[in-house]
């Protein structure tokens, strides 16, 4: 079918993104992990490509440059629950949610993309547990291990 990036992105400040969905979007969940479809354009001829992926989803859904990332790790990679291939991301952030925000705010072009959201992680994990998504709550285990 096809293959998709999803990203757990903490904050400088130890905040957890995720984005709410406009009514435009074609992803059914109301708010979810930054990331999204490998388009079909992206030529995969190594794993580099699915990072780009990640860093072109992370900017044009959260305007998060690549000069923002501290960390990433591709944490996993699995076959969800409609035989899509995921690639989970882990990525810590040297900038704050307020920055990030008022980044947004001003920047944010993408229509499928209502806001920003952040949370503790305690609230986090909750949404992630509680997501009708199986594949959220399957990133949820991920990050309890």
């Amino acid at each position: 079918k096809g293959c998709y990036t999803g990203a757990t992105v903490k904050t400088s400040d130890g905040r957890y993104l995720m984005v709410e969905l406009s009514e435009k979007s074609m992803n059914l969940n109301g708010i979810d992990l930054l990331g999204g479809v490998i388009e079909t354009k992206t030529e995969m001829q190594t794993g580099e490509n699915i990072f780009q992926s990640l860093y072109s989803e992370l900017e044009e859904e959260g305007c998060i440059l690549k000069k923002d990332i501290k960390e990433l790790y591709l944490r996993a990679i699995y076959l969800s629950f409609n035989t899509y291939i995921g690639f989970y991301f882990e990525v810590n952030l040297n900038v704050s949610v307020k920055e990030l925000f008022d980044r947004f705010k001003k920047n944010n072009k993408d229509t499928d993309i209502k806001s920003l959201k952040d949370f503790s992680r305690d609230e986090y994990i909750k949404i992630l547990r509680n997501h009708k998504s199986k594949n959220k709550q399957f990133i949820e285990n991920l990050l309890n291990i």
